[in-house]
């Protein structure tokens, strides 16, 4: 079978003006957007510093052991992302031992067989929630969450409170 010629057009073929497009207007106080890639650098470097965190505590905050460890969120991370706060912060961190360690804390609070006490977190741990949630959500927040009580608590609610 033979080959026919290929196809010859009479007139070239233009390009057309295509779709307008519509200017970009960025808010005029800021005019700074973060691309995705700078969103998710930074992301990944505030997930480290809590990590970082975590690790300079040293031991499990309920059982002392130096095993393997997950950086738990004392305010869990999904409030926050709820809530518009940002979920990575230092002083939200709690060191406590991950599904690899023997006791497995970190497990163990989680699936509500055994709580945390809270006079196992720490002090800036209190702290940082009373500021971010202000000190009657942070109370009822922490007591619902974690067991026991705390002195520790219990003052730094009073100082907040006397403040307003």
């Amino acid at each position: 079978m033979e080959r026919s010629a290929p196809l010859k057009r009479k007139t070239e073929m233009k390009r057309g003006p295509g779709p307008k497009r519509k200017k970009r207007r960025f808010n005029q106080q800021s005019r700074y957007r973060p691309t995705k890639a700078a969103i998710t650098r930074a992301v990944k470097e505030a997930k480290a510093r809590f990590r970082e965190a975590a690790k300079a505590q040293r031991v499990c905050a309920v059982c002392g052991r130096t095993d393997s460890f997950d950086a738990h969120h004392v305010i869990e991370a999904q409030y926050l992302k709820q809530n518009g706060h940002a979920v990575y912060v230092e002083a939200n961190a709690l060191r406590v031992c991950d599904q690899y360690a023997k006791n497995n804390c970190h497990g163990k609070h989680t699936g509500r067989s055994r709580k945390i006490r809270l006079k196992e977190l720490l002090e800036e741990n209190l702290i940082y929630a009373v500021e971010l949630l202000g000190p009657d959500k942070a109370e009822n927040y922490l007591r619902r969450n974690y067991q026991g009580n705390d002195p520790r608590l219990d003052s730094i609610l009073e100082e907040a409170r006397g403040e307003r």
